[in-house]
């Protein structure tokens, strides 16, 4: 049963704090999520396109701040899920026990990867949480699904 989730990206300050703020506020404590960048500098804020981008949902940044992707963070996840293939490569190779519970976000959707708006307008911001809404909302169906299954 999976409770919690790891979303993994780059630095930790754009698509995988999206990714984990608008999955925790849709799963609503059911299952919860947490974020980490590969090449994070811990303790940067979440970037200010990516707190717009969020805020057009309702959703704040609640005191974001970046966390290193460590061994211990992907241990006490039952799913990692990352924004890029290659984010899940780097992921398995630092944590090789991981592999079976690591895939990338879009195979929820049409598959790829998410496009890195750092540096980027609001425009490619928006762009790229609206990108991954849907893998986001059809990995937590899936989870539900899966939780409800082995409750049966």
């Amino acid at each position: 049963m999976v409770k919690k989730v790891l979303f993994v990206c780059t630095g930790n300050t754009c698509r995988s704090p999206m990714a984990e703020r608008y999955f925790n506020t849709v799963a609503a404590g059911r299952i919860t999520a947490a974020s980490a960048g590969l090449y994070a500098d811990a303790g940067s804020p979440m970037s200010f396109g990516a707190v717009r981008a969020l805020a057009q949902y309702g959703i704040g940044e609640d005191d974001f701040r970046a966390s290193q992707f460590e061994p211990e963070l992907a241990e006490q996840a039952d799913l990692i899920v990352g924004m890029t293939e290659s984010h899940c490569r780097e992921v398995v190779k630092r944590y090789p026990a991981g592999a079976a519970k690591t895939v990338p976000l879009l195979q929820f959707t049409t598959g790829g990867s998410v496009a890195d708006p750092f540096g980027g307008s609001d425009t490619e911001y928006r762009h790229c949480l609206e990108q991954m809404i849907p893998a986001l909302e059809n990995l937590m169906e899936y989870l539900l699904k899966k939780q409800t299954n082995c409750n049966k």
